[in-house]
């Protein structure tokens, strides 16, 4: 074998060697899941099943999953819990649009759309969606874009 072909597999071999160690190794890469809960204080909540918008609600949430939802009386700060204050706001599912075109802008000029790049569409469709976003759709279908 050359040297350099020893060399290459010694580099290798230390690569995995590596990997190995940090794939046993405890610490983030393998962390326990999250057990606390998020308590989310709203102020109201709209509960769309019913139709019906209750006061002084809280949701629980664990991990990323919406365990329950109830009046805040019924759920105190327990030990490790997260509260996030929106006692003054209106909680509500988010909303879903499914005919959008987020690629779109509202330019008039007949040429605007030939001198349009597709990575110009993608940085517009990011904007577009940030701001719908915000609006409060947490779910949309775009039904038109180049690229």
């Amino acid at each position: 074998m050359t040297k350099r072909l020893m060399v290459s597999y010694a580099r290798i071999t230390l690569g995995l060697g590596v990997c190995a160690v940090l794939a046993n190794a405890p610490g983030p890469l393998h962390a326990e899941p999250d057990t606390a809960r998020t308590l989310i204080r709203a102020g109201r909540l709209l509960d769309v099943r019913n139709g019906k918008l209750t006061s002084d609600q809280t949701i629980v949430v664990k991990g990323d999953v919406i365990v329950t939802t109830g009046p805040t009386s019924s759920f105190p700060k327990q030990g490790d819990d997260r509260e996030v204050d929106l006692g003054s706001q209106t909680v509500m599912p988010g909303l879903i649009d499914v005919h959008t075109h987020l690629t779109s802008e509202t330019n008039f000029d007949p040429y605007h759309e030939l001198a349009t790049t597709v990575a110009k569409s993608a940085l517009i469709g990011a904007r577009n969606a940030k701001v719908t976003l915000q609006a409060g759709f947490t779910t949309v279908r775009d039904v038109g874009a180049i690229g």
